[in-house]
Protein backbone atom coordinates (compact mmCIF):
# COMPACT_ATOMS: atom_id res chain seq x y z
CA UNK A 1 0.00 0.00 0.00
CA UNK A 2 1.29 3.88 -0.89
CA UNK A 3 0.53 5.75 1.93
CA UNK A 4 1.10 9.94 2.15
CA UNK A 5 0.76 11.21 5.26
CA UNK A 6 0.35 15.41 4.75
CA UNK A 7 1.64 16.35 8.65
CA UNK A 8 -0.91 18.56 10.24
CA UNK A 9 1.76 20.95 11.34
CA UNK A 10 1.60 22.36 7.78
CA UNK A 11 -1.51 23.74 8.66
CA UNK A 12 -0.45 25.62 12.32
CA UNK A 13 1.95 28.95 12.19
CA UNK A 14 5.49 28.06 12.20
CA UNK A 15 5.87 30.96 14.93
CA UNK A 16 3.46 31.35 17.90
CA UNK A 17 1.18 34.02 17.30
CA UNK A 18 1.67 34.32 13.74
CA UNK A 19 -1.61 33.57 11.55
CA UNK A 20 -0.04 32.34 8.42
CA UNK A 21 0.52 28.53 8.21
CA UNK A 22 3.78 26.83 7.49
CA UNK A 23 1.77 25.95 3.80
CA UNK A 24 0.26 28.25 2.16
CA UNK A 25 -2.75 27.67 -0.51
CA UNK A 26 -0.92 27.63 -3.66
CA UNK A 27 1.99 25.01 -2.56
CA UNK A 28 -0.94 22.87 -0.73
CA UNK A 29 -3.10 23.22 -4.26
CA UNK A 30 0.61 21.97 -6.20
CA UNK A 31 0.81 19.24 -3.32
CA UNK A 32 -2.90 18.12 -3.94
CA UNK A 33 -2.57 18.08 -7.38
CA UNK A 34 0.35 15.94 -7.54
CA UNK A 35 -0.82 13.23 -5.25
CA UNK A 36 -4.05 13.02 -7.36
CA UNK A 37 -1.63 12.66 -10.21
CA UNK A 38 0.75 10.05 -8.19
CA UNK A 39 -3.02 8.05 -7.67
CA UNK A 40 -4.08 7.82 -11.00
CA UNK A 41 -0.91 6.36 -12.15
CA UNK A 42 -0.99 3.99 -9.09
CA UNK A 43 -4.49 3.28 -10.27
CA UNK A 44 -3.28 2.22 -13.67
CA UNK A 45 -0.79 -0.07 -12.10
CA UNK A 46 -3.43 -1.77 -10.00
CA UNK A 47 -2.53 -0.09 -6.62
CA UNK A 48 -3.45 2.88 -5.05
CA UNK A 49 -3.33 5.80 -2.98
CA UNK A 50 -4.32 6.40 0.88
CA UNK A 51 -3.85 10.21 2.27
CA UNK A 52 -3.89 11.06 5.39
CA UNK A 53 -3.88 13.97 7.53
CA UNK A 54 -1.96 14.10 11.19
CA UNK A 55 1.27 13.59 12.57
CA UNK A 56 3.18 11.56 9.88
CA UNK A 57 4.73 8.71 12.48
CA UNK A 58 1.45 8.25 14.38
CA UNK A 59 -0.34 7.63 11.61
CA UNK A 60 1.98 5.13 9.96
CA UNK A 61 2.25 3.25 13.07
CA UNK A 62 -1.23 3.33 13.58
CA UNK A 63 -1.72 1.98 9.98
CA UNK A 64 0.83 -0.43 10.17
CA UNK A 65 -0.46 -1.83 13.59
CA UNK A 66 -4.10 -1.76 12.69
CA UNK A 67 -3.55 -3.73 9.13
CA UNK A 68 -0.60 -6.13 10.72
CA UNK A 69 2.04 -5.03 8.55
CA UNK A 70 4.95 -7.64 7.74
CA UNK A 71 7.40 -4.74 6.54
CA UNK A 72 6.91 -0.75 6.55
CA UNK A 73 9.54 0.85 4.07
CA UNK A 74 9.58 4.66 4.01
CA UNK A 75 11.75 7.41 1.94
CA UNK A 76 14.87 9.27 3.72
CA UNK A 77 14.44 13.02 4.32
CA UNK A 78 16.88 15.42 5.42
CA UNK A 79 14.38 17.33 7.17
CA UNK A 80 14.85 17.25 11.07
CA UNK A 81 11.41 17.02 11.26
CA UNK A 82 10.97 14.55 8.89
CA UNK A 83 14.22 12.66 10.19
CA UNK A 84 12.68 12.64 13.95
CA UNK A 85 8.86 11.12 12.19
CA UNK A 86 11.34 8.42 10.33
CA UNK A 87 13.27 7.76 14.04
CA UNK A 88 9.67 7.50 15.75
CA UNK A 89 8.62 4.70 13.70
CA UNK A 90 11.17 2.81 13.17
CA UNK A 91 10.72 2.79 17.36
CA UNK A 92 7.53 2.53 17.48
CA UNK A 93 6.17 -0.03 14.93
CA UNK A 94 4.90 -3.50 16.49
CA UNK A 95 7.57 -6.30 16.50
CA UNK A 96 6.52 -8.05 13.47
CA UNK A 97 6.68 -5.27 11.69
CA UNK A 98 10.21 -4.89 9.61
CA UNK A 99 10.88 -1.54 8.84
CA UNK A 100 13.61 0.02 5.79
CA UNK A 101 14.34 3.88 5.00
CA UNK A 102 15.10 3.96 1.34
CA UNK A 103 17.51 6.46 0.07
CA UNK A 104 16.07 8.24 -3.05
CA UNK A 105 15.33 11.33 -5.18
CA UNK A 106 18.67 12.03 -5.14
CA UNK A 107 20.52 11.82 -8.77
CA UNK A 108 23.67 9.98 -7.30
CA UNK A 109 23.53 7.12 -4.18
CA UNK A 110 25.41 8.55 -1.55
CA UNK A 111 28.12 5.99 -1.36
CA UNK A 112 28.64 6.49 -5.26
CA UNK A 113 29.91 10.19 -4.20
CA UNK A 114 34.21 10.55 -4.43
CA UNK A 115 34.18 12.12 -0.84
CA UNK A 116 32.52 11.56 2.34
CA UNK A 117 30.13 14.26 3.71
CA UNK A 118 32.20 15.77 6.08
CA UNK A 119 34.45 16.33 2.57
CA UNK A 120 32.27 18.19 0.67
CA UNK A 121 33.73 20.76 -1.54
CA UNK A 122 33.33 24.08 -0.81
CA UNK A 123 32.20 25.33 -3.85
CA UNK A 124 29.86 23.97 -6.64
CA UNK A 125 32.60 23.78 -9.54
CA UNK A 126 34.68 21.60 -7.30
CA UNK A 127 32.29 19.63 -6.43
CA UNK A 128 30.95 19.00 -10.13
CA UNK A 129 34.46 18.59 -11.47
CA UNK A 130 34.85 15.79 -8.42
CA UNK A 131 31.54 14.00 -9.64
CA UNK A 132 31.90 13.99 -13.22
CA UNK A 133 35.57 12.68 -13.12
CA UNK A 134 34.35 9.99 -10.38
CA UNK A 135 30.97 9.41 -10.81
CA UNK A 136 28.79 7.53 -13.55
CA UNK A 137 25.05 9.19 -13.77
CA UNK A 138 22.58 5.55 -13.49
CA UNK A 139 20.26 5.18 -16.54
CA UNK A 140 16.84 6.05 -15.42
CA UNK A 141 14.45 2.74 -15.10
CA UNK A 142 11.34 2.56 -16.82
CA UNK A 143 8.13 2.74 -14.55
CA UNK A 144 6.48 -1.09 -13.61
CA UNK A 145 3.33 -2.16 -15.79
CA UNK A 146 1.94 -3.29 -12.60
CA UNK A 147 1.74 -3.12 -8.93
CA UNK A 148 0.49 -5.16 -5.89
CA UNK A 149 -2.57 -4.39 -5.56
CA UNK A 150 -3.85 -1.73 -3.33
CA UNK A 151 -5.98 -2.38 0.05
CA UNK A 152 -10.23 -2.09 -0.25
CA UNK A 153 -11.43 0.96 1.38
CA UNK A 154 -13.01 -1.27 4.65
CA UNK A 155 -9.40 -2.49 5.43
CA UNK A 156 -7.78 0.53 6.25
CA UNK A 157 -10.28 2.32 8.05
CA UNK A 158 -9.06 4.13 11.23
CA UNK A 159 -11.26 5.92 13.93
Amino acid sequence: MCLYVVDEQWFAPLIDGELTPRIGPARLRFLWQSLMELRGELLQRGSDLLVRIGKPSDVVIELADSLNARQVRVAEHAGVEESAHIQRVSQGLPSQTTFECIEGGRLLARQALPFEREALPESFSAFRRSVEQACTVPSSRCAPITLPRGLKRQEVFLP
